[in-house]
């Protein structure tokens, strides 16, 4: 009981004539000795005898920040796996929960390695719960009722591991199909022999190398531009040939009369027409008089 008819005189003078703390006094002497107790009892707060003042511990601030912020955050998770009482579910599990001995709310109080290992545990359920776009799958629970949560996670990398794979292999059909419309384009007849050519430093063909990646494919389309300007090379080489051993033919006729005799000459000299030096070599062996 607080006596208002003793709060005019110094609490020590009162002691020292029999009363007791308990018994006498003004609000502010029973603050003050409240807070004396707790400086004492329970570190709450200590004595700064330069100030004359209670201050609150240093590590209560801490124990307070290390239960809200654990508090929250398992409130957080279970929400967000649609828990029908979040509070009451961090509650118990704050009061009950086995780590090591002793309980969530201990570890909190007491700090340190412990704490942060419990925490790190924590904040891997935070992530999983958070995870959405990009899902996480935690094995440890921490004796939470996660496992509906879970399970979705799982199903949901599943569900993208399975989209992601189709998509793989339409992507591979795509490329492989892009490569092979441009090789039979661009070299015809012999695109089947250059599709199935194997790449240089390789064991596999062009096909199935430009079907890998969008850069296999690139680099495959290197290759066919180089080949095709190869085939055109030999496709004009072999015109032009062709145009010598033509002229080859008409000349024969002309300077030989009997047709067996010109056909002669030609099977002789065809194959060896293959320039305008060797053309020009050739005609000269034909009789002048006919030319």
């Amino acid at each position: 009981m607080i006596r208002s008819d003793l709060s005019a005189y110094n609490w020590k003078r009162l002691e020292e004539a029999g009363y007791t703390t308990s018994s006498f006094g003004s609000a502010d002497n029973a603050i003050f000795h409240y807070l004396a107790h707790l400086a004492v009892n329970q570190d709450v707060v200590v004595w700064d005898r330069d100030e004359e003042a209670f201050f609150v511990a240093s590590e209560l601030h801490g124990r307070i920040y290390r239960l809200h912020e654990l508090g929250w955050k398992i409130r957080r998770v279970l929400e967000a796996a649609g828990a029908p009482d979040p509070d009451e579910v961090k509650a118990r599990w704050l009061g009950k929960y086995n780590v090591d001995g002793v309980s969530p709310t201990e570890v909190a109080r007491s700090g340190g390695a412990a704490y942060d290992s419990l925490l790190s545990r924590v904040e891997a359920l935070v992530r999983m719960a958070d995870s959405y776009l990009k899902p996480v799958v935690v094995d440890d629970l921490c004796g939470l009722p996660l496992e509906p949560m879970r399970q979705a996670r799982l199903s949901a990398i599943e569900e993208q591991a399975a989209k992601l794979a189709k998509e793989k292999v339409a992507a591979a059909l795509d490329r492989r199909n892009n490569l092979e419309t441009s090789a039979r384009e661009d070299l015809g007849p012999d695109a089947n022999t250059w599709l199935n050519q194997n790449v240089p430093n390789a064991s596999v063909s062009f096909l199935e190398w430009a079907s890998e990646t969008d850069g296999n494919l690139t680099q495959a389309f290197s290759f066919l531009r180089v080949a095709t300007r190869e085939r055109n090379a030999r496709l004009a080489a072999a015109a032009a040939v062709q145009g010598y051993q033509r002229q080859l033919v008409d000349a024969a006729k002309r300077a030989f009369p009997d047709e067996t005799r010109a056909r002669l000459f030609v099977s002789s000299w065809h194959a060896k027409c293959d320039s305008p030096s060797a053309l020009r070599s050739i005609l000269d062996k034909l009789p002048k008089a006919r030319r």
